[in-house]
């Protein structure tokens, strides 16, 4: 299954919108986590920034990694999160389309019950959903929750996922 992805994930660099400006192959191209947050403790404020796997450990383990990354390369702006704004636009519209094809699938089945399908294998809302929409999804699903956990740590959490060539040494901070 790795390789099944690796497979995926590179057939989506090679299709990806996002091009490096020196011209460098797609093959070099890694997908950069960013994360920032505002710390205030009642005394003062700090900005904590954190990038690569120091951001994923911010985040903590349960966050679907993969997915993510692999959705990244359809966006050209990358997935990110940022707790006063809302999904996207464009996500939000994927995810009535796909909750409005889901049901009327379940729907449809429940009325032909010749068809022998378990629930199981109708499709969900979230199946039906391109890689960009999940990758969005899942980041704002993990942020959120995150942040319902540990808001008394008075911190604002944003974060960014970016395809970025594995060359770049420096990359200008996030806002």
């Amino acid at each position: 299954a790795e390789q099944i992805d690796r497979a995926a994930t590179h057939e989506k660099r090679e299709k990806s919108i996002l091009f490096c400006p020196s011209g460098c192959s797609s093959s070099h191209a890694a997908v950069k986590w960013e994360c920032s947050a505002i710390i205030d403790d009642g005394t003062g404020q700090c900005k904590l920034y954190a990038e690569r796997e120091s951001a994923l450990l911010l985040l903590g383990g349960s966050l679907d990694v993969a997915s993510i990354e692999n959705g990244a390369w359809e966006l050209d702006g990358g997935v990110f999160f940022q707790p006063s704004l809302p999904a996207s636009s464009y996500a939000m519209e994927f995810i009535k389309d796909a909750t409005i094809k889901a049901r009327r699938c379940n729907v449809e089945t429940k009325r032909n019950k010749r068809i022998k399908i378990h629930s199981k294998d109708l499709p969900s809302a979230f199946s039906l959903l391109p890689a960009g929409v999940k990758a969005e999804y899942l980041l704002h699903k993990h942020c959120r929750q995150w942040y319902q956990h540990n808001h008394h740590l008075k911190m604002d959490l944003f974060c960014r996922c970016k395809p970025l060539s594995e060359h770049v040494t420096s990359v200008n901070q996030t806002e």
